[in-house]
């Protein structure tokens, strides 16, 4: 299975799941994803930082290890992991390049 494949599976699965924001948000894992997505999209952002916007949060989806105490305090780590593996690091750690220009107000 490919990543764009079992990203599709994770979503498929557990995105009907309630966000656990930090706020106890009363929206959907896939809800969630949709709405930052489509935020950065009105921002006028880049393809890579649509993308990552909607995954910023893959890494709750995805299994905990065995023996983890499922408190949620790695998600970003699992989800480093899980992309860095199918997408370049404007995905995988958008920090290092869009996030940073769109900070800035430029390139």
């Amino acid at each position: 299975m490919n990543v764009i494949e079992r990203i599709d599976s994770l979503f498929l699965c557990s995105g009907g799941c309630a966000y656990d924001g930090e706020l106890l948000e009363p929206v959907s894992m896939l809800e969630h994803a949709l709405q930052t997505a489509q935020l950065a999209e009105w921002d006028d952002a880049d393809e890579s930082l649509v993308a990552a916007a909607f995954l910023h949060d893959i890494g709750r989806l995805l299994p905990t290890p065995p023996g983890s105490d499922r408190v949620d305090d790695v998600h970003e780590l699992r989800a480093v992991a899980f992309l860095s593996e199918a997408f370049g690091p404007g995905l995988s750690n958008p920090s290092d390049c869009t996030c940073r220009q769109a900070l800035s107000g430029g390139p």
